[in-house]
């Protein structure tokens, strides 16, 4: 870990929890926080390379393997984050943003039967998020399982009955199950649908935020 030039300013976030950081190596909140920061200005390679560390010492902190898996999503190292991402889910079955975090990841990996199980786990555990039925749609309809995805989208508008995306895909899906029986009246009455489209969910998001877990950090997002 770099030496903290006399002429930084203490009262800096970063280089305030670097100083305790350096001072206490083996305290794990403190790793969090500073690994958070680090992500929090764009600097994922660092932030990785505090995770690890900490990891080394503590092979199975779930807050640090949570971390460490975002800061490898951000650098852009998808099959190393979900890796990170499945060990931490593993060591934190109940907790929702964990799960969350797992099923963005094997969303983007096409690994779409695991991802459903994941977002079944967290609607389970947190069910007035209307995101997690929102993703949970995308991920039945990619599967080609229309009328579960509809059930799933549905759930979504009763939870977010003002979100235009939400009712958008609904809508969408309905004219995917629909479009059968229109079609076959004749071809006067047959249109288009094209399949739906759900906007990507957002990354995990930069501010990191200490998790009463344990002594263990954790980020209350994906």
């Amino acid at each position: 870990m770099r030496q903290v030039p006399e002429t930084e300013s203490l009262t800096d976030p970063l280089v305030t929890a670097e100083a305790a950081l350096a001072a206490r190596p083996n305290d794990v909140q403190l790793r969090g926080q500073f690994g958070g920061l680090l992500l929090s200005i764009g600097q994922a390679d660092r932030a990785i390379e505090v995770f690890r560390e900490g990891l080394d010492q503590t092979t199975d902190d779930a807050g640090l393997l949570f971390g460490l898996s975002h800061a490898y999503a951000r650098a852009g190292r998808g099959a190393e984050a979900l890796d990170a991402a499945e060990r931490a889910a593993a060591l934190m079955p109940d907790d929702f943003h964990a799960q969350m975090h797992l099923s963005y990841l094997l969303s983007a990996a096409e690994r779409l039967e695991r991802a459903e199980a994941a977002l079944t786990k967290a609607e389970r555990l947190q069910s007035g998020d209307a995101r997690v039925p929102a993703m949970l749609a995308d991920v039945l309809a990619r599967l080609g399982r229309t009328e579960e995805a509809l059930a799933a989208a549905e759930r979504a508008v009763v939870l977010a009955p003002h979100d235009e995306t939400s009712i958008g895909y609904r809508n969408a899906l309905r004219d995917r199950l629909e479009a059968p029986v229109e079609a076959a009246s004749g071809p006067e009455t047959t249109k288009s649908v094209a399949d739906p489209v759900l906007e990507a969910p957002p990354p995990p998001p930069p501010a990191p935020k200490p998790a009463p877990k344990r002594g263990t950090f954790s980020f209350l997002g994906w």
